[in-house]
């Protein structure tokens, strides 16, 4: 014996969900982030020897 379902109208599919929009807040925060982390790279590049951008790269001797 066999059992048929009956067929379910087909049902509006659900419209997507509009994106996030960033807030203010998220791109301060963002902002924050990078320049903090730019400074610590830098910090850290000069404590281990390493010249920063801002230093001049020592000239070789010349023969």
């Amino acid at each position: 014996m066999t059992t048929t379902v009956p067929a379910l109208p087909a049902a509006d599919p659900a419209p997507p969900p509009l994106p996030r929009t960033p807030r203010r807040g998220d791109r301060v925060a963002l902002a924050l982030l990078l320049a903090g982390t730019a400074a610590l790279y830098l910090w850290d590049l000069g404590a281990s020897g390493w010249p920063t951008p801002s230093t001049p790269l020592p000239r070789r001797p010349g023969p």
